[in-house]
């Protein structure tokens, strides 16, 4: 069967063209990655398809793709469960070879008319044989399972380690699997009071082709660890899975890495690590009898759900978020879930899916009174961080200090947690530490080679230090760490913007969106292309695009447009749709310098009841130039333009942005030469920063509105169109905007 395009099975509908799975009416949306994998599967016909195919297929020539490729085996199992309640087991891990897609667990759809092809007179004698011997077989079965269905629940206590699958073919690690699983086994012996299955009956069903949940119903135990070993550039990674029997759902992993010639020593340490997880799974699961208002399946499913957090695309925040608050309505003293989905409601406000105070709210409210009995609770303290932190509003908004304290109490208590490291390297930064958050994930990284989130804080750091090629570099290689996720083409993204590269902005923009159609960074990005290239038209429909995806930013944007607009009543337009504005919205991306923009173009704006509060939100160095503009005849703000200037000239390495300020502040002394100098010099080489261009682009700058008539002026002003062709030339050639904004609009 072809499976590239679209397959069929017992009412289960695979459509590789949209990316989505659907049965019984449940449409479930897929990744591209996830759907290009499953498109493989299908097309075995219920073969074995190895991981090395996988690798090559999906990740061709791609570092660290093979726990991408893990990743996206786990994602598609829970698509699956979605569709469907036990679809999931349709994909079977096949020890040491890869994976395989069992069509036998589609069952029919009652409501599906299943059509059976007669058999040939040829093929009589063969179907009737086949028939035949399928009912013995049934029959034989059937009274197997009868007496083997009686056996006892799942040992909560029990745990079965399979030997690890050794993927480095390297000859010195040769041992590695036996040893780990040896390792593992003894510690859960001699340290826990688990009941302990021995290698070799685990080992029996290592080399098995059984579901998983069917190896744990044989061992009789209720959790299995499993996990792989990689060898690259002298450096080993163990990545370990520990899966409930149950239901075969994944509810901890985990990855070390360290230097190969010491993996006799360090063995022990991870052994310990992972047995000690294990072990901590199941007393929380025999805790359950002394905490009867939550149950087994209600703890798992929130240990799967904080894990989701970790790496989730923000196309998938909302539905999980309905996921915890379903969690918390039946168990409303379940604390943790509780502190969970106040941390969810601060990353959508982060991420601008939600409004800042909505989320501050109901945050508020779940928070309140909890600190006394939560001291040692390292979730509490990271949804009191994220609460205030200025990550989740503008640069000038949130508590940085008191966030950062609340991080450091929840970083101390589970430093491992990845989560909390992400958050807490971000708030270092803000709150002035951005050196130490270096060093930490610099250290951490030494051990941990593969870890995204260490990755993308280095990238971030040498990013906002003006270090663009070391931030590249991290930017690459989290890129090819995780090539689902969509943080690494942003970052990328983002060093190409303030290199001017307008052309790899577009793709890397692209690429961003491929991974997470909703990941607001990448449509900034996409926005900023187009601004730069002039195309209205498509500007349009990215700001309606990024409008229904993070309703927040409505006002901005619809102001935004407004300023730039060209309908003959535009100034009473804008001045009544100031009247509309609210103080919360000044927590919202660029709102302030639009609000500024806008309020200069309208005759006595400076009387707008909001012009302080905007001013306090921008730069110092954008707040000279805005209280210049607007208080024309205030003589006290020429100094501090006239320190600016001098500051500016004494920086020998300043940046064009840098340049382009100046030459705005030299405008407001009345220095036009000046001025018209910088503009000819980054106008020739093509340089006029990205971010002047969203905001105003140099026709409209309100800061040079005094040169407009000026010849020379007029003159730059056509040069720096005709750089906006070429480059709006160069960006069709490979233009699929059209094809993500039509898919994003359809959501």
């Amino acid at each position: 069967m072809d499976a590239s395009a679209c397959f069929k099975l017992n009412g289960f509908k695979f459509n590789r063209t949209e990316n989505t799975v659907e049965k019984s009416g449940v449409v479930v949306k897929l990744t591209n990655k996830v759907s290009e994998v499953l498109a493989l599967l299908l097309n075995a016909n219920d073969e074995v398809v190895t991981r090395d195919i996988l690798l090559q297929e999906v990740w061709p020539n791609r570092f660290g793709a093979d726990e991408s490729l893990s990743r996206v085996i786990s994602d598609l199992r829970k698509k699956l469960e979605l569709l469907e309640p036990g679809l999931s087991s349709a994909i079977e891990t096949i020890p040491k070879r890869g994976y395989k897609f069992n069509t036998s667990v589609i069952k029919t759809d009652p409501n599906e008319t299943v059509s059976v092809k007669k058999p040939t007179p040829s093929n009589r004698l063969r179907y009737i044989g086949f028939v035949t011997a399928m009912l013995l077989i049934v029959t034989v079965l059937g009274g197997y399972f009868s007496r083997n269905t009686q056996k006892l629940d799942l040992a909560l206590d029990g745990v079965a380690v399979l030997t690890f699958d050794d993927l480095s073919n390297a000859s010195n690690l040769k041992s590695l699997p036996v040893g780990i699983t040896e390792e593992i086994l003894q510690i859960l012996a001699s340290e826990t009071d688990m009941r302990v299955i021995s290698r070799k009956s685990s080992h029996y069903f290592s080399e098995q082709t059984l579901p998983i949940t069917e190896v744990a119903r044989e061992l009789g135990v209720r959790f299995l660890v499993e996990g792989t070993i990689q060898y690259h550039d002298s450096r080993v990674k163990i990545s370990t899975r520990i899966i409930d029997g149950k239901n075969g759902k994944l509810i901890s992993n985990g990855s070390f890495s360290f230097d190969g010639s010491d993996i006799f020593n360090i063995q022990r340490d991870v052994a310990r690590s992972i047995a000690l997880t294990t072990s901590s799974l199941s007393i929380a699961v025999q805790q359950n009898d002394s905490d009867s208002s939550i149950n087994y399946n209600d703890k798992l499913q929130f240990l799967s759900l904080k894990a989701s957090l970790l790496n989730l695309a923000p196309e998938n925040l909302e539905a999980l978020q309905e996921d915890v608050q379903q969690l918390v309505k039946r168990n409303p003293d379940f604390q943790d879930a509780q502190f969970l989905l106040s941390s969810i409601f601060s990353i959508r406000a982060n991420w601008v899916q939600i409004e800042e105070a909505v989320a501050l709210e109901m945050s508020s409210a779940i928070l309140k009174g909890k600190e006394e009995a939560n001291k040692l609770n390292a979730l509490f303290w990271f949804a009191k961080a994220m609460m205030i932190s200025p990550r989740a509003t503008t640069p000038r908004s949130g508590d940085a200090s008191l966030a950062l304290e609340y991080f450091e109490k929840a970083f101390s208590l589970e430093p491992h947690n990845t989560l909390i490291l992400e958050w807490y390297l971000a708030i270092l930064q803000v709150a002035g530490k951005a050196d130490y958050a270096k060093q930490l994930a610099e250290m951490k990284l030494e051990s941990d080679p593969y870890n995204g989130t260490l990755l993308n804080g280095l990238a971030m750091y040498h990013y906002t230090h003006g270090q663009y090629e070391l931030s590249r570099k991290y930017a690459l290689r989290l890129s090819a760490v995780d090539q689902i996720g969509p943080e690494g083409p942003a970052r990328l993204a983002y060093i190409h913007v303030v290199k001017n590269e307008i052309v790899e902005t577009d793709a890397q923009a692209q690429e961003c969106l491929a991974r997470s159609i909703r990941f607001m960074n990448c449509w900034v990005h996409k926005a900023e292309v187009h601004e730069y290239t002039g195309e209205k038209e498509v500007l349009s429909q990215i700001y309606e695009v990024m409008k229904k995806l993070a309703p927040p930013v409505t006002k901005t944007l619809t102001l935004h447009e407004l300023n730039h607009s060209e309908s003959e009543n535009r100034i009473e337009r804008i001045e009544a749709y100031l009247s509309s504005v609210k103080e919360y919205d000044f927590n919202v991306g660029f709102f302030p310098q639009v609000y500024l923009y806008a309020v200069s173009q309208v005759p006595n704006g400076q009387q707008e009841r909001y012009v302080d509060l905007a001013l306090s939100k921008v730069s110092n160095g954008q707040a000279i130039l805005f209280k210049k503009l607007l208080y024309p005849n205030d003589v006290s703000n020429e100094l501090p333009i006239v320190e600016e200037i001098t500051r500016a000239l004494e920086n020998n390495n300043r940046s064009r942005y840098y340049d382009y300020y100046l030459a705005q502040l030299y405008t407001q002394m009345g220095q036009y030469s000046d001025a018209l100098d910088i503009l000819a010099t980054l106008i020739n080489d093509r340089s006029v920063p990205v971010s002047f261009e969203r905001f105003y682009g140099i026709e409209s700058d309100p800061f040079f509105h005094n040169m407009r008539d000026i010849p020379r002026f007029k003159m730059l002003l056509e040069k720096h169109e005709e750089n906006k062709l070429v480059l709006k030339m160069a960006i069709s050639e490979n233009n699929k905007t059209a094809n993500v904004i039509e898919k994003a609009m359809a959501l």
